[in-house]
This record gives structure tokens, sequence and C-alpha cells, in this order.
């Protein structure tokens, strides 16, 4: 509870306003006496995107490179956007028997069930070249624990097979 003057009259409450450009922790205090101010302020714990980065890159990583805009991986998405899906910025090809393959993965709720997740290839980017052929690219949806589910997109072929390969998502309302 505060008390304030305002107009020349006692006000008090609960609740209180500052601008500190920044989060106000719940163990924030702010006291007036008089003319004086004093603030006591414990700062958040550090989450988001700055916690994410320390521990999402290779130790090997420059700060630059670990920067929201950069991509780290060069597989088309930045780093923010890696974030945001949950993916991991340092990967874009996934290992199998031996044989490296483009892959886009990530995980979501599980009740999404309104809408189509499709993964589509091309070789040129031009759009009538895109395919969701199950013979070309892959798209699978496994359960990834309680209220959650995993989207694995992958290139049919390995690497080696082509000389430019491009991988997307495509997510569409169903018609009812």
């Amino acid at each position: 509870m505060h008390s304030y003057f305002k107009d020349d009259a006692l006000v008090t409450g609960y609740g209180w306003y500052a601008d500190t450009h920044g989060q106000i922790s719940t163990d924030s205090r702010v006291r007036i006496d008089s003319y004086q101010v004093t603030a006591d302020f414990t700062p958040p714990p550090a989450s988001g995107y700055a916690t994410w980065s320390e521990t999402a890159f290779p130790a090997e990583a420059i700060p630059e490179q670990r920067e929201p805009a950069y991509d780290f991986d060069n597989d088309g998405l930045s780093n923010l956007l890696e974030y945001g899906l949950g993916s991991d910025p340092a990967a874009q090809v996934v290992e199998i028997t031996g044989q490296k393959y483009l892959q886009i993965q990530w995980t979501r709720p599980d009740d999404r069930t309104d809408i189509s997740t499709l993964g589509e290839i091309s070789n040129d980017l031009a759009p009538p070249s895109w395919t969701s052929d199950p013979a070309e690219v892959l798209t699978t949806i496994a359960p990834a624990g309680e209220g959650l589910e995993t989207v694995t997109i992958r290139d049919a072929e390995p690497l080696t097979a082509h000389t430019k390969r491009f991988l997307r998502a495509r997510i569409q309302l169903n018609t009812p």
C-alpha cells in the first residue's frame, strides 16, 4: 500500500507506476519519503532470446553470429525465427545411415486439428516446381510429450542427389 499527495489531498492505495524502460519484478519496491525517492530493484532472471542464444550455438560461434537477424546455419531461417520455432540454429541437415538430408523440424501443441501441414520441396524456387509428393518429401507428425507433437519435414533424397534443393512447410486451414 502506498500514499501520496495529489492536489493537496492524501491518496492511499495499492499499485504504483514506474518507467524503468525494462521489466519490473515482483521483488521491486518504491518508497517515497518527502522529496526523496528510494527504489529497490531485483532484476528478473534472464530469459528469452538472450538466454537461449547463450546455449543454442556451438562454442566457436562469435557474437555477431548469435544476433537475431543472422542465419547461423544458412538455411534461410534467421536466428530469431529458429528461436521462435524452437529449432536448432546450427542444424540444417540430418544424417541418416551416413547420408545427409535437408530437414525442418519443430514442436507445437497437438491440438491443431483444424490445419494441415505439408512439406514441399523444389529444385529452383519457381512456383510450379514446388511439390509435396511423398516420393520427394516426407512429412511426419509424431507425439512429443503431453500436449505436444513434433513436425518433421525431410527431403526423401540425400543432399548429394541434387546441386540445389529447397524445403518449406505449407500450413493451411482445413475447409469444413
